[in-house]
């Protein structure tokens, strides 16, 4: 997992509604300081809901340490609106998580080097 940027915090709440998303936000205040919301649906439990928590957590950490979205679908930080704006949240952008799978949940190495040269420069690295 990859650490929390300094200056931001996270927390885990329950999913406002069932089912749709988002699953998870990221978003900074006037001030600067960095926010995430992970959203946790009831309908899960046990594993599957470390699971899921652990695979948003990430992808939410991603857009803390400055990737906006990846148009990869094997990424964990891919995001159908990177194809086409008005393509935010699509019902189909889910079915990443299958290809996502076969790439072990990783960053690919675009995001990867975002991610990393972002730590060095905060000193994390």
């Amino acid at each position: 997992m990859i650490s929390l940027p300094p200056n931001c915090t996270e927390k885990i709440e329950p999913l406002p509604c069932f089912g749709g998303g988002p699953y998870g936000v990221y978003w900074k205040d006037a001030e600067g300081m960095g926010h995430i919301i992970i959203y946790s649906p009831a309908w899960l439990s046990g594993w599957r809901l470390k699971l899921f928590i652990s695979l948003t957590q990430k992808h939410e950490r991603g857009h803390a340490w400055g990737v906006k979205g990846c148009w990869k679908p094997w990424c964990i930080m891919f995001e159908a609106m990177m194809w086409k704006p008005k393509w935010k949240d699509v019902w189909w952008e889910k079915l990443a998580g299958a290809v996502m799978l076969f790439n072990g949940f990783r960053f690919c190495c675009s995001c990867q080097s975002i991610i990393d040269k972002s730590m060095k420069e905060a000193g994390v690295m």
